[in-house]
Order: structure tokens, then C-alpha cells, then sequence
């Protein structure tokens, strides 16, 4: 029953299924004779549908997440290590001798690769999940690694861990394996509308000296109000935008982030 009801409230957190869901009641309503509650749920699934789907709404949700830390931040200390977080490569498109799939997150590791080569002695931390069914070589830590030597990155500096789901088993799975040590440095290279959630998880984790490097960037901040040309497009900004943000709640709600919104910490002012 636990794994149906995630499943369920997963299903429901996805704004596009919440809507085409009430869609499909109001036809089934106004098809079962019940012409007012179908007819209202109809119009009302119909209107939110072009609403959410023909603008920038998604877009505009995601700003603030992705303002919410700095790019390319000051690094005083050369790292101990540069953590990527998976989710750029879909390993189930790598077979038959095609390039290395990478998905529209793919900045995690080209940029990753650039931080590798301006600090050479940092070890770099693929976080990752499983194979997909049927591809039992073919991991993001796999397929990661061999992009990563293709840039020119020693393979021996590479690493990683292939059992996460989500970002919470990234930052623990992760700390188990790399045993950070006070007045270490750790960079942390996601995507910018998930660096929040992430920052959250790994400080949640026990990790300090974090510092967020935020990357493929995907709002300008002058898109709202506006409009999309694609409905899918216009649904599948809202959708990420909701992933985030449920995200974020849950996170929090469930003793996985110590704040909200996570953002970048301050240093206590010293007392005179």
C-alpha cells in the first residue's frame, strides 16, 4: 500500500497529469448526465490546459530557483573534489555504437570537465543511479567516466556511485563513499533550477564546505508574461518547475534539507 500511494502521489504532484485527469472526469461527467459538475471540470481543465501549456508560467517558476545561487562562484581553496550529479546522460539510448547520450542537462559534465582541468588535483564524483533494464554495463557513472577520459580527464580521478534514485541518495550515498573532513572544499556541479534541493540534501547529509556550481541555466527572467508556441513545451516548463518545488516541501517536511529554500550560507559575523 505505501509504494501505491507514492506512486499516486507522484502521479498527482505532475501538473499536465493533474490536469488531463480533470479533464477526463468532466467528460465522464458530462457522458454520465451529471451536465454542470462535467461541464465546469471540462472548461475548467480546458482553460488551465491552454493556460499552462500556451505560456511562460513554467519558465517564471523556475527563475527563482535557479537565481538562488551564483554562478560560477569564487573558489579561494583548490577543491578536494568536484561531486556531478547524474541525470545528464540517458544510458538507455547508448548501444549500437551511438555517442554518448547526452539529455538537455548535459552542461553537468562539460563543465565538470573545464573545472577538472583548472584544478588538477581534485577527484571527481559521478552520482548516479543504476542501469536501465537490459543494459547492465551502460550506468551514467560508466558512460560518464568515458565522456569525462574524452575531454582529457584522467580516469583514475574518477569515481562515483551507481545505487541512487534521488537526490537525497546522491548526498548520502556520496558521503559514505568520499568521508568529506572539515576544512575540506567540495564543489557541487548541477543544474541550476535543481541546486537548491541539492544543497539542501548534501548539508541534511552531514557535508560541509560546499560550494554550489550552478549550470544549465534555462531562464532569462524577462519571460513572464509571455507565450509559448508548443503546448507541450509550455506544460513540461510547469512540470519541472512543480518537480522542484514539491521537491523542495517534501525535502523539508521530511527532515532531508534544514531549510525551505535552501541558499548560500553566510558566515557568522565575528563579535568584537
Amino acid at each position: 500500500m505505501p509504494a501505491l500511494l507514492d506512486v499516486t502521489l507522484r502521479f498527482f504532484t505532475v501538473p499536465s497529469n493533474l490536469l488531463a485527469t480533470l479533464l477526463v472526469l468532466g467528460v465522464i461527467g458530462l457522458l454520465a448526465g451529471l451536465r454542470r459538475p462535467g461541464g465546469v471540470a471540462t472548461a475548467l481543465a480546458t482553460g488551465l490546459l491552454l493556460v499552462c501549456g500556451y505560456t511562460t508560467l513554467g519558465i517564471a517558476l523556475q527563475h527563482p530557483l535557479e537565481l538562488r545561487f551564483p554562478p560560477g562562484p569564487e573558489v579561494s581553496t583548490p577543491p578536494t573534489g568536484i561531486i556531478i550529479l547524474g541525470g545528464a546522460i540517458d544510458a538507455s539510448l547508448s548501444r549500437d555504437g551511438r555517442p554518448i547520450p547526452l539529455n538537455e542537462a548535459g552542461d553537468r559534465f562539460t563543465a565538470a570537465a573545464e573545472l577538472a582541468a583548472r584544478f588538477p588535483d581534485a577527484v571527481i564524483f559521478i552520482a548516479s543511479g543504476g542501469a536501465p533494464p537490459g543494459r547492465p554495463d551502460a550506468t551514467e557513472l560508466t558512460l560518464g567516466t568515458e565522456l569525462l577520459a574524452s575531454f582529457g580527464v584522467a580516469r583514475d580521478r574518477i569515481t562515483g556511485d551507481d545505487r541512487s534514485v534521488d537526490t537525497w541518495d546522491n548526498a548520502r550515498f556520496a558521503y559514505d563513499v568520499l568521508r568529506p573532513q572539515p576544512g575540506q572544499t567540495w564543489l557541487i556541479v548541477t543544474s541550476a533550477v535543481h541546486m537548491p534541493r541539492t544543497m539542501g540534501a548534501f548539508r541534511a547529509s552531514g557535508w560541509t564546505g560546499l560550494i554550489a556550481w550552478p549550470v544549465d541555466y534555462r531562464t532569462r527572467g524577462t519571460e513572464w508574461p509571455g507565450f509559448t508556441m508548443k503546448l507541450s513545451a509550455g506544460l513540461g516548463n510547469l512540470d519541472e518547475a512543480a518537480h522542484e518545488w514539491v521537491g523542495l516541501a517534501a525535502y523539508y517536511l521530511r527532515g532531508r534539507s534544514p531549510s525551505l529554500l535552501p541558499g548560500p550560507e553566510h558566515p557568522r559575523r565575528q563579535e568584537p
